[in-house]
């Protein structure tokens, strides 16, 4: 029986009304409440139907549950005649207008609000406010259905919803309040002419994020505006910023009209996302510098360009953990050349952390270049992974130490293969890697 209560829970979450009469026709034991409530859930208004026809006693018994599970699921996908079947047959139900509001089915809330039962207020105007939905924002305030503060003046304004942002000031300022975010994050996002209506408009003004987030997002229009109608200025996070995302007029822009400057934030970031033009002027314009994670992230991330570039014309270095994290995302042009190049090194997580992935390669030439690490670890990785090739490159190399628990583990993940070779493969827990000399 249990075999086929799961076949008729599995159709019934997909809406597949005909197998699940199939089914009950020969077994009508496996329409239970679980089934009830993945009818509910599929939001497939026949299957509900025939559910609430058949075994009627099925659905009473998660009857809230069901019944609201369906009306999530259709006024959420703008299915109004499965909402009106839902209404009109479960009077007693309090329906949650907010549920279609935040999906913008402004047809069935006005529907649920003249037909059913339903939570008189609810906290729902921040969806509204993001989508910038004007009539479905006139409908819920001309009803008095929001309840409590909200954001949702800001919002507006931070995704530049300028009709909406005047309305919102015109019909509920008695009690929604603009805050400086307002014209902060509209100014971070391009919005220039929200963040002009509110300079002329509003008291409350910004902050120095208002400069600093449309730096950080290249709105250089906005960014000229801002420096010179507003007094608020911005801060080194801006220059910092606009290096981070590549933007080098921005950059170029701030040097020259402002005094904030920057900090060494600016050539690690940039360094981190490639932007190799924008790490050369910083280092032949401004004196801030970098430091060592600069290389360190550009290896990480696999810039090899990057990463020689900084090596030939800054003074910083890197880290053990440049060739470490280069090793583990399986950059082994850039780990070749910190090898020949630099001093720093690696640390035992560099082949641990590879061996780990499975990565061959990698493995391979770090036992033959490189001697730290303890190969026990790595082989473990391999292991417990299911890389038996890597498993076997490590033990050929002098991994003699035996793996009992990890065995286990294999088995347990499902991998006998592995699990079986491992156990016949030994290795001694104080082996260290016995590789040849570096080259």
């Amino acid at each position: 029986m249990q075999q086929y209560r799961l076949a008729m829970l599995a159709s019934a979450k997909l809406g597949q009304l005909w197998i699940v009469q199939q089914l009950y026709q020969r077994y009508p034991g496996a329409l239970n409440d679980a089934t009830a409530l993945a009818a509910g859930q599929s939001g497939h208004l026949p299957l509900i139907q025939w559910v609430y026809e058949t075994e009627r006693h099925v659905m009473s018994m998660h009857f809230y549950a069901a019944v609201y599970k369906a009306f999530e699921t259709s006024a959420s996908r703008g299915d109004l005649h499965t909402v009106q079947w839902l209404v009109d047959n479960y009077v007693n139900i309090v329906f949650d207008i907010s549920i279609p509001a935040k999906a913008g089915h402004l047809e069935i809330s006005k529907w649920v609000l003249e037909h059913g039962k339903h939570r008189r207020r609810f906290d729902v105007a921040d969806d509204v406010a993001v989508r910038g939905d004007m009539e479905m924002m006139k409908f819920l305030v001309d009803h008095s259905l929001l309840d409590g503060p909200t954001p949702a003046p800001d919002l507006a304004a931070e995704f530049g919803h300028l009709e909406l942002v005047k309305w919102l000031s015109e019909n509920t300022s008695n009690y929604w309040k603009f805050t400086v975010t307002a014209m902060d994050r509209a100014a971070g996002n391009g919005h220039l002419k929200v963040v002009r209506w509110l300079h002329d408009n509003k008291k409350v003004g910004c902050t120095t994020n208002a400069m600093d987030l449309a730096a950080g997002s290249g709105h250089l229009v906005a960014l000229q505006w801002l420096h010179l109608n507003r007094r608020e200025g911005c801060t080194a996070k801006a220059m910092d910023n606009a290096a981070m995302s590549g933007h080098l007029e921005v950059v170029k822009w701030l040097h020259k009209n402002t005094a904030a400057g920057c900090t060494t934030a600016a050539i690690n970031y940039a360094a981190h996302k490639n932007h190799l033009n924008v790490v050369q002027w910083l280092h032949g314009a401004r004196d801030e510098g970098c430091t060592p994670q600069a290389m360190d992230w550009a290896s990480e991330a696999g810039h090899f360009d990057m990463v020689k570039w900084l090596h030939d014309n800054r003074s910083e270095g890197c880290t053990a953990l440049a060739m470490d994290q280069a090793a583990a995302n399986g950059h082994l042009e850039v780990v070749k050349f910190l090898h020949t190049n630099r001093s720093e090194g690696c640390t035992k997580l560099a082949l641990d952390v590879a061996a780990g992935n499975g990565d061959l390669k990698m493995v391979k030439w770090l036992l033959a270049h490189r001697s730290e690490g303890i190969v026990s670890e790595a082989f473990q990785n391999a292991a417990s992974n299911g890389h038996l090739n890597v498993a076997r490159s490590l033990r050929d190399s002098g991994c003699t130490r035996r793996v009992g628990s990890d065995v286990r583990l294999q088995r347990w993940q499902g991998q006998p293969r592995t699990a079986t070779w491992t156990s016949s493969s030994g290795c001694s827990t104080s082996a260290r890697l016995s590789a040849p000399p570096t080259s």
